[in-house]
C-alpha cells in the first residue's frame, strides 16, 4: 500500500499534466486524484472482503483435512453481492 506521501506525489505529478498555468485547474486535478485514489482503495477493500466471505462460505474440509472449495458457489455468492449492491 502506498504511503500518504507517495499518493500526494502521484497526485502532484498528475496535476502537473493538467496544469495550464491556472492555479484552480492544478488544485482541482490534485485533490480529484487523491479523492479518486482513496475511493478506489476503499472499493477494492470491500471487494476483497466479499471475496473472502464467499470463499469461507463455500469451503469445507474432507475426512483427510484437505480444504475443498465449491467454485460455483463462490461465483454465485459474488454475483448475488453485485446484484444487491
Amino acid at each position: 500500500m502506498k504511503t500518504k506521501e507517495e499518493i500526494e506525489q502521484l497526485a502532484e505529478n498528475n496535476a502537473n499534466e493538467f496544469d495550464l498555468g491556472w492555479g484552480e485547474m492544478h488544485y482541482g486535478a490534485y485533490y480529484s486524484y487523491i479523492e479518486g485514489y482513496t475511493q478506489c482503495r476503499e472499493d477494492m477493500a470491500k471487494e476483497l472482503e466479499q471475496l473472502r466471505e464467499a470463499i469461507r462460505k463455500n469451503t469445507w474440509y474432507d475426512e483427510d483435512g484437505n480444504a475443498q472449495v465449491n467454485l460455483h458457489g463462490i461465483d454465485n455468492s459474488l454475483l448475488n453481492k453485485q446484484d444487491n449492491g
